[in-house]
This record gives C-alpha cells, structure tokens and sequence, in this order.
C-alpha cells in the first residue's frame, strides 16, 4: 500500500475517533458557561472600581523652596472663582498689589 494512502487512512480513523471521544451532552457546556460569566462579572467589577483609584488626584503640590535668605515679598495665585481682594481684607495687607489677569496678588 501507498504510503500516502496509509496515512490518509490513520488521519481520517484518528479525525473519527477525536469526533467520538467528545462527549455530545450540554452539561459540560454548563460549568464553562458559568465560569465565563464569572470573570466576565468579575474583571467588569474590578474595572469600575480601579477606575477611581486610578483617576484619583495626586495629592497637594510640592512647596519649592530656595537656600538662601529671602525679601519676604510674595506673588500668590488663587483658584478660579476665589477673589484675591476678600483675602486682602482678611489678611490685613497693607501693601498688596492685586493682578488680575493671573487672579492673584503680590505682597
């Protein structure tokens, strides 16, 4: 016989015997199912949690600071909405010079 018959015929009895060893009931399909569907359920969890965890500001912003010997003479800048001119009164400051474009003042 021909080799390449020979191995036509072992492929298609192991193709036949392949077919016959899977098992043809849903209850195997059942567990797979529900498996999915748990970490699909979970992963979709887990992801709307992170995803403030990971949005989350950073924090307060870092003072820079400088060595050596300082005039004691600020440029403050405010938030959007807050008035540099009620910090004035509050404050007592005598010598402020407010700056509008930037929405802050110097003192």
């Amino acid at each position: 016989m021909d080799k390449a018959i020979k191995a036509e015929r072992y492929f298609k009895n192991s193709l036949h015997f392949l077919e016959c060893s899977i098992p043809r009931s849903s209850a195997l399909a059942v567990p797979t199912l529900l498996t999915m569907r748990f970490f699909a359920a979970t992963f979709a969890t887990l992801a709307v949690l992170a995803a403030p965890i990971l949005a989350a500001p950073s924090g307060l912003l870092p003072v820079e600071t400088f060595p050596g010997a300082t005039s004691g003479q600020y440029i403050v800048r405010f938030k959007e909405g807050v008035s540099p001119k009620t910090w004035v009164k509050k404050l007592g400051l005598a010598k402020a010079v407010s700056f509008e474009n930037i929405n802050g003042l110097a003192s």
